[in-house]
């Protein structure tokens, strides 16, 4: 890798470098040097990236390799609440999309799976890449690679939000409704909506259930068939 060790230099030498250790999983790298699943067995249409990101610290680096699950659905529907809701700044006039479902790093996924902790793994210099590369291809390889998996096919996939509630952050509300309709149908994720009506939740989350109280599960679109970007539209006609 390059003499000069910094955040890009850090990045780019362990996007490569694992690339080159998955791709066989059916991953490519795009220009960015992230890497996309895009062939293999995948039975949704989610968009899986996996990326390095360096940070620094005390005048070193640590790593926090990512996964992220990209979704349009859930992009539409979270865009159309947030043309709902959202309030213009001298920072934004309007909301911009948000097409991410969810992101966790490679060491939140693991302390998931086998429940052990593991302290940050800092970097010194170059001398410290490979053993930080050889450490993540064997979680990748021993634990990461099946959790990952599990979110190409849509009832495994709904089966991880549901043991995790702290997937999808702030909007799980929305996500959560997305994913159970399109599992279980609109019926079941409404009537999740209903379970979540007058919980003490967060004034954001509370406007995500007022939302699709208001629009997927109002009485005159619960029984429909369309799509949601349909039913959201009809019911901007009405108002």
């Amino acid at each position: 890798m390059n003499d000069e060790f910094n955040k890009k230099t850090i990045e780019n030498w362990l996007n490569r470098e694992f690339f080159g250790q998955i791709e066989a999983d059916g991953y490519v790298q795009d220009a960015k040097g992230r890497m996309v699943r895009k062939t293999g067995r995948n039975h949704t249409d989610f968009g899986l990236t996996i990326r390095f990101n360096a940070y620094r610290r005390f005048g070193e680096y640590y790593l926090e390799p990512d996964a992220e699950i990209r979704w349009r659905k859930f992009e539409d529907l979270f865009h159309a609440f947030d043309l709902v809701n959202f309030k213009p700044s001298k920072y934004a006039k309007k909301p911009e999309r948000h097409p991410v479902f969810l992101i966790k790093n490679f060491n939140y996924i693991r302390h998931e799976i086998e429940k052990t902790h593991r302290p940050t793994r800092f970097l010194a210099g170059p001398a410290d890449l490979p053993d930080a590369l050889a450490e993540t291809v064997d979680d990748y390889r021993r634990c990461i690679r099946d959790w990952l998996d599990a979110w190409l096919d849509w009832e495994s996939a709904l089966q991880l939000l549901e043991r995790d509630e702290q997937l999808c952050g702030a909007w799980r509300r929305i996500a959560y409704f997305c994913l159970l309709e399109q599992v279980r149908g609109r019926q079941a994720a409404c009537a999740k909506v209903e379970e979540w009506t007058g919980l003490d939740l967060s004034q954001f989350s509370t406007a995500q259930v007022a939302y699709l109280r208001e629009t997927l599960c109002a009485p005159a679109v619960i029984n429909s068939t369309i799509s949601f970007r349909s039913s959201w539209q009809s019911i901007r006609r009405l108002r």
